[in-house]
């Protein structure tokens, strides 16, 4: 099975879903007079989930938008030498955006930082985001030494 029919799949289909059914719970209770406090925080929360699952599994089956205008009109070991550069660039990329995660995530760590209104801890949800790209940089730096013939 593939990785965009895995668990990465199942977790950001589950996330969005809940996200959906939260928010259409928030909006019929707004319509109706019984707003659902801290909707907001467990839709961010969701997506944090299905957006982290759906990069990563996006990367891992190379399925990331791409615009192949140029990579299409060279030579082969142009073209090689072309996914290999995007690859390395892709994989400084995730570890520039984990490096700042982190660096956040230990500035932050002893504040005990929370949502406003569910009290959400923030810590668990940026680790799962520094995982994510971590993830992401792990699978692209394959690529890097043997890019895929697509």
């Amino acid at each position: 099975m593939s990785a965009a029919r895995g668990p990465l799949f199942w977790i950001g289909a589950a996330a969005l879903l809940a996200v959906t059914g939260v928010d259409a719970a928030a909006v019929l209770g707004r319509h109706i007079g019984l707003p659902f406090t801290g909707s907001l925080e467990l839709v961010q929360a969701g997506i944090l989930l299905a957006s982290t699952s759906a990069l990563v599994a996006a990367t891992a089956v190379n399925r990331h938008a791409c615009a192949r205008l140029l990579l299409d009109r060279v030579p082969v070991g142009v073209r090689r030498w072309m996914q290999r550069l995007n690859a390395l660039m892709s994989v400084l990329f995730f570890l520039l955006l984990a490096a700042g995660q982190l660096w956040v995530t230990a500035d932050l760590w002893h504040a005990h930082e929370d949502s406003d209104v569910l009290h959400i801890p923030f810590a668990p949800l940026r680790l799962i985001g520094i995982a994510g790209v971590l993830l992401a940089a792990l699978i692209m730096s394959r690529r890097t030494i043997r890019p895929d013939e697509s």
